[in-house]
């Protein structure tokens, strides 16, 4: 408990950036390890505020219904995004239709406030 109380204590470290990371310095997908594959996301947590303004579309929809072109984007590529994973299985089965006004806001629900 100590180690964690320090860390506050110390308070926020810079870093110190030196370039811009390139294509080189990033792992190819087929070299990730089978471990690393296995792990489970259990929640997407951009920093600083980041999931805000990623999602204000989003946001936007539970609140008032508004299908802006990037919220039909977002359905039309749900496919695509990490967490696809986590609710194929109730959009493969049926329980939710993501077509539907109903299933996009479980959906939305489900990304953005982890239920």
């Amino acid at each position: 408990m100590e180690k964690f109380i320090g860390k506050f204590e110390r308070g926020t470290q810079y870093v110190n950036i030196i370039s811009a990371v390139t294509a080189n310095e990033l792992t190819a997908v087929d070299k990730v390890s089978d471990d690393y594959m296995d792990l489970e996301c259990v929640k997407f947590v951009p920093a600083s505020g980041a999931a805000t303004r990623m999602f204000k579309d989003l946001y936007q929809y539970l609140e008032d219904r508004t299908e802006t072109d990037s919220v039909v984007d977002f359905f039309e590529n749900l496919e695509q995004f990490p967490f696809y994973r986590d609710m194929e299985t109730h959009l493969d089965s049926g329980d939710i239709d993501k077509e539907s006004e109903e299933g996009r806001i479980e959906l939305i629900e489900m990304i953005l406030r982890n239920k």
